[in-house]
């Protein structure tokens, strides 16, 4: 019902809005735990489990990985996805207020997220069912 006299006039943009603070927040969250992942990389040079991850890897793919490596793709990517989180979280605090610039710039957030993921599962089809290395590397995280 597009005319209904009973639903606020911008519901629809505070649902946007919330669903972007609300990713936001996850993203944002998940980019702490990389970077507190790389701040606490040097406390596992010395761990067995960590290193046998890492032969096995080796021995596995051509990936030759050494923990100062996984420091480096650790913060790289806290740092990505702290600032999509942030970026989002602040888009979303201004799609709630209907702004519509903020609503083409959430829309260009979130198609830039589906073309990266759209973007991996495709060179993830093209290597035939192939695990990308840099999934491999996550994985060890």
């Amino acid at each position: 019902m597009l005319n209904d006299p009973l639903r606020p006039p911008n519901s629809s943009a505070r649902l946007a809005g919330l669903l972007f603070i609300i990713l936001g927040s996850l993203a944002l969250f998940a980019g702490l735990s990389f970077l507190a992942y790389g701040a606490a990389v040097p406390t596992l040079q010395n761990d067995p489990v960590m290193k046998q991850q890492l032969e096995d890897l080796r021995r596995q793919t051509t990936v030759d990985l050494q923990l100062s490596d996984l420091q480096v793709i650790a913060y790289v990517a806290g740092a990505l996805f702290a600032a999509y989180g942030l970026a989002a979280i602040v888009v979303g605090l201004f799609i709630r207020a209907s702004n519509r610039v903020a609503s083409i710039l959430g829309i260009v957030l979130a198609g830039g997220v589906v073309l990266l993921l759209g973007l991996c599962s495709l060179s993830l089809l093209l290597k035939g069912g192939a695990i990308p290395q840099f999934v491999v590397v996550m994985g060890l995280m």
